[in-house]
């Protein structure tokens, strides 16, 4: 899974240094909703780290 900055996903939602504005949401609330998504496959993939998938 790659990396997504928080910049890279706020250009491709267009709202760029407007993000406040856009959402009603400050930079410390937003980081911690995207932190939890980021937390919430770890659980699924760390199962299946480093392990090759059935051909």
């Amino acid at each position: 899974m790659k990396f997504v900055d928080a910049r890279d996903l706020l250009d491709l939602i267009g709202s760029g240094v407007e993000w406040q504005t856009t959402t009603g949401l400050i930079d410390e609330a937003t980081l911690s909703i995207l932190r939890a998504f980021q937390r919430k496959p770890a659980g699924t993939v760390s199962a299946c780290y480093g392990k090759r998938p059935d051909a």
